[in-house]
């Protein structure tokens, strides 16, 4: 359960040194940390159309191709007959690229399946005496082998004009760029045919399903909106909307970002519209500023709600189906203790190191929401002497006359 807050008041301007007790007042800025559920921007937003959610994984869609390797290319032995001769032995082949979709750097593959159809345009049959081909699916540049498939001459015949399909399964692996598919040719040679140079062996792949844990965006530019909420801040007291002073005062947000990029752009909040910037740290907290009227013109009103609209910058960034960035104003429930009748808090304290001379904030949060008979806060500030002062003070009265 998280407790909403509706109000604090920041207390700059204490100051105390040694054993002093400041004598000026505090001063006092208003801050408002409200009851807000949060506003999210959802992964979805940063992909691109070629990337779709579903459930727990992306599919990702790659565009067939088609690659040709000619005899030329592939026996570098060979020479053009147009009679019947024997065929040399020969090893070679040939690679294509089949790049990930526009704005996608990489993917996190989960599974998939690749269709792949193989046409022999030679006048002879390259697996005859033994001979295999050798196909490979791997991730561009030295990435990890997803698939691999073996057309094998001991048990496979692949005479001229034929066409043999098959189907490979992709496993898991990071791809970054693009998928890399070689096509390698091992033929012992001796068979007899013509031969012709320009004479190919085609390849078509069709990635029929790519499914991927996570993907890297480049999401720089990218236009994205935060969900429209509800605010609730109708029933918040008029006593404490009439203290709003006209200097007004500043709303706390707190910010998760998973996706390490930036945010910039403004939240509306009823009629108020204000610049907001988020960083790329994964956690962060936003000060929005507000006029004594800007507050008074939407807290206590109904059917108020908050949205936020900009642009992401820097990355790319790392997406999952599950993340998202979230601005929040809400945090945990604070044990109930024996204070106001019990109906208060466990005492909260802490520690600061304090310098003579030099002023320190003190921020005083509460609220009053959900109160039943009492709603108040007790502060108070208490001095940690080392020394001995009473020694200190026997001393003095000793010595004075």
């Amino acid at each position: 359960m998280r407790l909403p807050r509706l109000c604090s008041a920041a207390i700059a301007g204490l100051s105390l040194g040694a054993c002093e007790i400041p004598t000026e007042a505090p001063i006092v800025e208003q801050r408002w940390m409200l009851p807000l559920d949060e506003v999210t921007l959802h992964q979805d937003q940063l992909l691109p159309p070629a990337v779709t959610t579903d459930g727990a994984v992306y599919d990702v869609s790659i565009d067939p191709i088609r690659v040709s390797g000619s005899l030329g290319s592939l026996c570098a032995a060979c020479s053009p007959s147009a009679a019947p001769a024997p065929v040399p032995a020969y090893r070679g082949g040939f690679v294509t690229l089949d790049g990930l979709p526009a704005e996608v750097v990489a993917v996190d593959v989960a599974s998939g399946t690749i269709e792949l159809t193989i046409t022999n345009g030679l006048a002879f049959d390259p697996l005859q005496g033994g001979g295999t081909v050798t196909i490979t699916v791997a991730g561009a540049g030295g990435g990890p082998v997803l698939g691999a498939l073996l057309l094998d001459g001991a048990t496979l015949s692949m005479p001229p004009g034929s066409v043999i399909r098959r189907t490979i399964s992709l496993a898991t692996g990071t791809v970054r760029g693009a998928l890399e598919t070689t096509v390698e040719v091992d033929s012992p040679g001796g068979q007899i045919a013509s031969v012709d140079l320009a004479d190919e062996v085609t390849l078509d792949a069709v990635v029929t399903s790519l499914r991927a844990s996570a993907a890297t965006v480049d999401v720089a530019g990218r236009t994205v909106t935060l969900t429209e909420t509800p605010l609730d801040v109708e029933s918040i007291d008029s006593v404490i909307i009439d203290g709003i002073t006209d200097s007004g005062g500043a709303v706390l947000l707190e910010v998760t970002n998973p996706f390490g990029v930036t945010f910039d752009g403004s939240i509306t909040v009823g009629p108020v519209v204000k610049a907001v910037s988020v960083d790329s740290a994964p956690a962060s907290s936003i000060t929005i500023r507000f006029s004594g009227d800007e507050l008074r013109s939407f807290l206590g009103h109904p059917s108020i709600s908050y949205s936020g609209s900009g642009a992401l910058g820097g990355g790319p960034a790392v997406v999952t189906p599950a993340s998202r960035m979230v601005i929040d104003a809400t945090e945990g429930e604070i044990e109930r203790g024996s204070a106001y009748f019990g109906f208060g808090s466990v005492e909260l304290t802490g520690t600061v190191e304090l310098r003579a001379g030099e002023e320190a904030e003190l921020v005083v949060e509460f609220t009053n929401r959900d109160s039943l008979l009492l709603a108040g806060v007790r502060v108070g500030v208490v001095p940690m002497v080392e020394e001995d002062l009473l020694g200190r003070a026997v001393a003095l009265a000793a010595a004075s006359d």
